[in-house]
């Protein structure tokens, strides 16, 4: 330990300037003894009360309890329940939507889009998509070029100044500085939302077809069903124009007459059952008649197709017969007269 002091003593270590400084002949300075402590020589090189001196820190890996660990299953389960929570809130504003433009509760953007799906379908009937787009890029353009110059030579002739010194008609939607045209956050919302709209309707898809309920499924088959005869019989086109028509009409017409409709679908029940009453009995009766003729009918018609297949059969029996034997009496009527076969060769 004395030793150990007067080497302390004799040497001074520079540690902010990494530099030794030794008053003796000695160039090469031992390094510190191990007897230091450690808490000594940390203190000496400025660590301790900055970091905690440890494993971890010294080597520069993770502890356990910094390290990610398996969320547990109820954590898995809330964010699960969150997702659905989500996609019910979709499914509901997806509904009121739906019901606010069927219902007519704000006119005008009912109108418009209504005008626009049936405008859209009768363009495509007769035009290509490429052909619209061009015809309405070639519209907007054109109307914009003849604006912007005529206002812009207005101003000149009254003004006497040129059109440069004025700002752009448009210059609130073309100027450098503006904000983008398409808003990244409103971007980002819709793009979720359709995300969150595919997997809603993902999800009922695969309840109907892996039949989750049977009531559903049996629905949904029977309106596939009519929508496939439909579709057969008339264009895809002309159906959906029908179909969109028929949305925005019906319950409109069914909410502001109701009491109307009611009665007249009362009194179509009513006749109904009187109809059914009254026709149900010869109808059934005309059934069973028909039935029976039929039933005797194909009885018939089997017995005379059976006959017919006999007789056919006994005529193919009796042709084989005869010809088998034909050409066995040639035979015998050659070997009897071979005189005469050669005298009528001679």
């Amino acid at each position: 330990m004395a030793q150990v002091a007067q080497q302390q003593n004799n040497h001074i270590f520079d540690l902010n300037s990494k530099s030794i400084a030794s008053p003796g002949p000695r160039k090469n300075v031992a390094p510190p003894s191990p007897q230091l402590s450690q808490d000594d020589l940390g203190s000496g090189l400025g660590v301790l009360g900055k970091h905690d001196i440890s494993p971890t820190t010294s080597t520069g890996l993770l502890s356990p309890a910094v390290c990610g660990s398996p969320k547990p299953a109820e954590e898995m389960d809330l964010a699960e329940d969150e997702a659905q929570e989500d996609l019910n809130d979709v499914a509901l504003l997806m509904y009121m939507e739906f019901m606010d433009l069927i219902y007519w509760e704000i006119p005008g953007r009912s109108g418009i889009i209504l005008a626009g799906i049936l405008a859209s379908l009768v363009l495509t009937s007769y035009y290509s998509l490429l052909y619209v787009f061009a015809g309405t890029l070639t519209i907007l353009t054109g109307f914009n070029l003849i604006f912007v110059n005529a206002y812009n030579g207005i101003r000149t002739v009254w003004t006497g100044l040129a059109a440069e010194e004025f700002p752009h008609p448009y210059h609130l939607h073309i100027r450098p500085q503006r904000s983008s045209l398409l808003p990244r956050d409103a971007m980002d919302y819709y793009i979720h939302k359709s995300v969150d709209i595919l997997e809603l309707v993902a999800q009922q898809i695969a309840k109907i077809v892996f039949v989750q309920d049977t009531k559903t499924t049996s629905l949904a088959c029977l309106a596939s069903g009519v929508i496939y005869l439909m579709t057969s019989l008339i264009p895809t086109k002309v159906f959906f124009g029908l179909l969109v028509v028929a949305l925005f009409t019906a319950p409109y017409y069914y909410d502001k007459h109701q009491d109307l409709v009611d009665e007249q679908l009362l009194l179509l029940q009513e006749k109904s059952l009187v109809w059914k009453d009254k026709y149900g009995a010869v109808a059934r009766n005309q059934a069973a008649l028909y039935t029976k003729q039929i039933l005797t009918f194909s009885a018939g018609l089997g017995n005379t197709l059976q006959q017919e297949i006999k007789k056919y059969s006994k005529r193919a029996t009796d042709s084989n017969v005869s010809t088998t034997t034909s050409p066995t009496m040639t035979s015998m009527s050659t070997a009897e007269n071979p005189v005469d076969t050669k005298t009528e060769k001679l």
